[in-house]
């Protein structure tokens, strides 16, 4: 009887560590997309086209915002500091 209840409790805990270790594989692998985002998509991305037609293509598709932050710098983007002036 001790040996079934052994065998029971060790397939058990065998079937909960594979759970666990399925788990956090999956885990882990959202975590690397996560951090690896995928390339931008879009026709200016196109090297058989000018540099120039391409520029413009980006810069139809950027919002007024963006379009400062590019000229203006901003938080992690180059330029002054925001609310300073560059030393």
């Amino acid at each position: 009887m001790r040996i079934r209840a052994f065998s029971h409790q060790l397939k058990t805990w065998g079937f909960v560590a594979v759970l666990v270790v399925s788990a956090s594989m999956q885990a882990a692998a959202q975590g690397r997309n996560a951090m690896n985002p995928p390339p931008p998509a879009g026709p200016w991305m196109n090297k058989d086209l000018a540099p120039d037609q391409r520029a413009d293509m980006v810069i139809e598709q950027m919002t007024l915002d963006e379009k400062i932050q590019l000229v203006h710098g901003g938080p992690g983007g180059f330029g002054p500091p925001a609310g300073g002036q560059a030393q």
